[in-house]
């Protein structure tokens, strides 16, 4: 026994709520039994527990089954491509509809439904960002079969209407912008897009599923021009003045650097010829071949001026040190 004609029509805004938006006046003239609403609610359950986390995305999601199942003006945009005689066999375990099992009806093998580029796009739009709560990954990824992430709005819906995955008979979707493709006019329409609330909702979906919610900050513009000094680029006095610190240091180094070494080569020349208040002649008295050398004695306590004198020049100490030692001691 059928449930009254209220009961169908919450089970029908069940399935498909946007037929209370194009059949405003109620009691819609669908031309779907009962018995396919139920089964439409139970495949609608699975795609739920994926993207029922963005209410956009599953209301436009539904739109395509709803309109191809119970649409009154359905012959408009589909075509029974393939068509086969056998019993009638539910979809689901429902036993609506129970009086045509086992009986000998027209059943269709292969549909051709017609759309338009602006709809495929649109559906497709609304789910592409949302995350599969069980995968943490895009949910978009699964609804694609086996092209996964590499989803896109025409490997959706071929997976969508194929035969061998999840679909009760293959659908071959054939998208046109065109008024008119082969006598049939692709079905069009303007959906929400993922960040506008549905009917009953306040707000669409988070930014976590749909970009279009996800409020990016107001940056200034980069264009806009830099300014430090009046009519002077700002990026240009930068520059200036790095180079005129930066040449400012670099001079006082190298004047700084010229100062030092002089000042260094003057100390060391008094430093050379003088050591005790006893000039040397040259390093020839001292170093030289000719003479001969012996080992020195021991030094004394007349030495020590010796002494201090290595401690106060270092580079001489070698000269300082041999001259006295020659002048002091006798020599075999």
């Amino acid at each position: 026994m059928l449930d009254s004609p209220q009961i169908y029509e919450e089970k029908l805004y069940k399935a498909c709520p946007h037929f209370r938006e194009d059949f405003p006046d109620g009691n819609p003239a669908v031309c779907c039994t009962e018995g396919q609403i139920d089964d439409m609610i139970s495949n609608f359950a699975k795609a739920d527990a994926m993207i029922g986390r963005c209410p956009t995305c599953y209301y436009n999601f539904r739109i395509n089954f709803c309109d191809m199942t119970c649409r009154p003006d359905q012959s408009k945009f589909l075509k029974a491509a393939e068509v086969v005689e056998g019993p009638y066999e539910p979809c689901s375990a429902s036993k609506r509809d129970a009086k045509l099992v086992g009986k000998n009806v027209t059943m269709i093998r292969t549909l051709e439904y017609y759309m338009s580029n602006h709809l495929k796009n649109q559906i497709y739009d609304t789910c592409k960002d949302v995350v599969n709560p069980a995968t943490s990954g895009a949910a978009i990824g699964l609804m694609c079969g086996i092209w996964g992430e590499h989803c896109d709005p025409e490997k959706l819906f071929a997976f969508v209407g194929d035969a061998s995955a999840f679909s009760p008979f293959q659908i071959n979707y054939i998208f046109s912008d065109e008024a008119q493709v082969n006598g049939l006019e692709p079905i069009d329409k303007t959906l929400r897009t993922c960040n506008q609330p549905i009917p009953g909702e306040d707000k669409g979906c988070s930014c976590s599923d749909c970009e279009l919610s996800c409020d990016i900050p107001d940056f200034p513009d980069e264009d806009a021009d830099f300014v430090i000094v009046e009519n002077v680029d700002g990026m240009v006095f930068i520059m200036v003045v790095v180079f005129v610190l930066g040449s400012i240091i670099f001079l006082a180094i190298v004047l700084g650097s010229s100062v030092l070494k002089s000042s260094a080569l003057q100390l060391r020349d008094d430093d050379s010829d003088y050591c005790d208040g006893q000039i040397m002649a040259d390093d020839s008295q001292v170093n030289s071949p000719s003479v001969e050398r012996r080992s020195p004695l021991p030094l004394t306590d007349h030495d020590d001026r010796e002494i201090l004198c290595m401690f106060r020049v270092k580079k001489i100490v070698p000269r300082c040190f041999a001259h006295n030692l020659l002048s002091s001691h006798h020599f075999l």
